[in-house]
């Protein structure tokens, strides 16, 4: 089994931004290819954050924001964090991903001593204005980076945050887009499937999107693939 992550050897900021009360902090990604698998979330906790646990959940945001909805078993609650570190929240059990269709992983929590922020991360003639592509995986640029999500995306920073939604990410999805800024939430995704699956196997699973599509006359068809 290969794993992919964002951020395999980069460590965030040492020290938080200060905020407080609920907050939803959320990554944008993709996959290419079939049989990828969503293993779970990390998070980066400087070293003076909160050890608050995070509850956390993977989102599927589709034809331009009009189709939202968590992935069943997406939904996990970490325990007390590890300041100065990254922390891994493993799902029970993986679950399947769709090629080329817009997730958002998103944490949450009561925020106290504030959340950690890198600014100018994800535009232009920035570090990370061509996204990041780690195999099958892309966190993709902000709208005004060189490797937008395609079509239309109303998320126009990467990494999307909300301090007015809450801090339960399975309620709320985070919705603002956060510009260029690096909010340090991370993912886990592999290429095999988890031992002693017995589920099916589908060509987009957990996916909402309609793709590309267009209005047509109300005659009959006949549909395969």
């Amino acid at each position: 089994m290969t794993t992919y992550r964002l951020f395999p050897a980069t460590n965030g900021p040492g020290a938080v931004a200060a905020a407080s009360g609920g907050w939803l902090l959320g990554v944008q990604f993709s996959v290419t290819g079939g049989m990828r698998w969503f293993n779970g979330y990390f998070h980066w906790v400087p070293a003076n954050g909160d050890t608050t646990p995070r509850k956390c959940a993977l989102w599927n945001f589709a034809n331009n924001g009009s189709v939202q909805f968590v992935i069943p078993g997406s939904v996990v609650t970490s325990g007390v964090m590890t300041l100065g570190a990254w922390n891994f929240v493993p799902l029970p059990s993986p679950v399947q991903l769709a090629p080329g269709t817009q997730y958002v992983a998103a944490v949450g929590w009561t925020v106290v001593t504030g959340i950690p922020v890198t600014s100018n991360q994800f535009g232009g003639a920035e570090p990370f204005a061509n996204g990041i592509v780690n195999g099958p995986l892309t966190a993709w640029s902000s709208g005004v980076g060189s490797n937008a999500f395609p079509g239309v995306n109303t998320l126009t920073g990467q990494m999307i945050f909300s301090n007015v939604l809450g801090a339960d990410p399975s309620v709320a999805m985070p919705n603002n887009g956060s510009g260029d800024d690096n909010l340090w939430v991370d993912v886990l995704v592999s290429d095999t499937a988890p031992g002693g699956f017995t589920g099916s196997y589908r060509l987009y699973p957990n996916m909402g999107d309609l793709g590309n599509f267009s209005l047509d006359t109300a005659n009959n068809f006949m549909l395969g693939m």
